[in-house]
């Protein structure tokens, strides 16, 4: 029974509270159960050591192809077979989604070349990796996944921008979930990153989640979007805002931070360091999706113009 009031469900809870809000700020969205339900797993490798440089660099040279471009580099691989697998679903939404239909290009390799491979189920690659306690070894698996759905639970790739949650990009190692993971994001140009898993990278570039889930847990926008900042109890918020947005950009920050005032003194506080809204406005969009310390809310310019939409929240 404990597990019910842990930290994370707690968050969760506050999650859905803050969507909520954002959803009827922008007059209409889908609402999703804040429940963190357990994935269905592949069946796992024999690894047994602790795996170290979990890591992924994420790169997109040609937004208007909609593929993303992965790099997974797993260190200290002691087995001579590994698999990895990528998930079926998004953190917070109920719909198996199938996010390995997207994959192309799939290859591995290892310091001497390329390594053999096959797929042995929709979602898992198995990998000839020939590595021993002895000699472990650094595999590197590469592949592009094509990106152009702009739905909150899925990712986008376009010329504007680049919105992802990572269970739709990011591959992963049944047996390592729960060790450290990180990510380094290579924009184009003049395009920034917000992402709820740190106010910026650390020095060499990499953003780091404690675990898988969190870093699945974590949509990301990258692009030239609006980006506004409030702080509430000495925390900041962030909300980037991707497409057609005309409204009053202060009445939107102190709306919101009354808003996150308000959730605290129910919560007893705020269980998050830093927390992101990611709003989308283009015509003919519309749902929301809470994650741990961020939203991810879509809807039409007319939700900020119309008599039926959003004058003001408070």
């Amino acid at each position: 029974m404990s597990r019910l009031f842990s930290s994370t469900s707690w968050a969760r809870m506050f999650a859905v509270l803050m969507t909520v809000t954002v959803l009827c700020l922008t007059s209409f969205g889908q609402r999703t159960t804040p429940t963190t339900p357990k994935p269905v797993l592949p069946a796992s490798s024999s690894m047994t050591a602790k795996l170290v440089n979990l890591s992924y660099t994420l790169s997109f040279p040609h937004p208007y192809t909609h593929l993303y471009e992965v790099i997974f580099t797993i260190g200290n691989v002691s087995t001579a077979e590994l698999d990895v697998s990528l998930p079926t679903w998004t953190p917070g939404s109920y719909l198996q989604r199938e996010y390995a239909r997207n994959v192309q290009d799939f290859s591995v390799s290892d310091e001497s070349g390329q390594l053999r491979w096959q797929k042995t189920d929709k979602a898992t690659w198995h990998i000839e990796a020939g590595a021993t306690n002895d000699k472990p070894k650094t595999i590197r698996a590469s592949y592009r996944v094509y990106a152009n759905e702009l739905f909150t639970q899925t990712s986008h790739l376009d010329a504007t921008h680049a919105y992802f949650n990572g269970a739709t990009l990011f591959m992963y190692v049944p047996s390592a979930k729960d060790q450290p993971h990180r990510l380094k994001i290579m924009p184009p140009a003049g395009w920034r990153v917000t992402s709820p898993l740190a106010l910026a990278p650390d020095t060499d570039g990499y953003f780091t989640a404690p675990n898988y889930d969190v870093l699945i847990d974590s949509p990301t926008e990258v692009g030239t979007h609006k980006l506004l900042e409030f702080t509430v109890r000495g925390k900041t918020h962030r909300i980037a805002i991707w497409g057609q947005f005309e409204f009053d950009e202060n009445r939107l920050k102190d709306d919101l931070a009354r808003i996150v005032e308000t959730d605290a003194q129910l919560f007893g506080g705020l269980p998050y360091d830093q927390y992101v809204f990611l709003v989308h406005v283009q015509p003919g969009i519309g749902g929301g999706t809470e994650h741990l310390n961020a939203n991810v809310s879509q809807t039409s310019p007319a939700s900020f113009k119309s008599p039926r939409g959003y004058k003001g929240f408070l």
